[in-house]
């Protein structure tokens, strides 16, 4: 069977640790495109997040990146990775590993205040009755912010294990 080059399945997942890594960034005309690994379990070693906390962290923290205030960075994907160890966000901009960093750490804080979960009814979620409580994601956002605040400290995202 012939291999399909990706950058993810070139990570050494029996020795990745949670953290925020960056895969790719492409250049779409002027603006870069910054893929962020948002790596929440070390993969055969943590629990997988389970459908219904993905679900419903999908729904907070898509919805605090995007209500940040940000005239440098643009969301352009949040979701679940398919093996459920952590998400994909895709930001657009040109900024420095510290701002995305800031950005994420704004998002975070932004989602971990919110008073229930987004659009938890039939009409805007197609899956509603899966969504878990804003209880049920904080510790995940907590984890989220602190990642997000070493790369703000260091001024640069983690490095993929080789």
């Amino acid at each position: 069977m012939r291999s399909i080059p990706s950058i993810s399945f070139d990570v050494n997942h029996l020795t990745l640790l949670p953290g925020l890594y960056v895969p790719a960034v492409d250049e779409v005309g002027a603006t870069s495109v910054k893929t962020i690994d948002i790596r929440l379990c070390r993969p055969y070693a943590d629990p997988v997040l389970t459908g219904e906390i993905a679900h419903t962290l999908e729904h907070v923290l898509a919805t605090g990146l995007r209500r940040v205030d940000s005239g440098k960075i643009k969301v352009l994907y949040f979701g679940p990775m398919g093996c459920m160890t952590g998400f994909y966000l895709l930001l657009a901009g040109n900024f420095s590993d510290r701002e995305a960093g800031s950005f994420i750490a704004e998002g975070t804080k932004i989602a971990a205040a919110l008073p229930d979960v987004p659009a938890k009814n039939r009409r805007q979620c197609g899956n509603c009755e899966t969504l878990r409580t804003m209880a049920d994601v904080r510790p995940m956002l907590d984890r989220i912010l602190k990642m997000a605040e070493k790369v703000v400290g260091s001024g640069t995202f983690d490095r993929y294990p080789d």
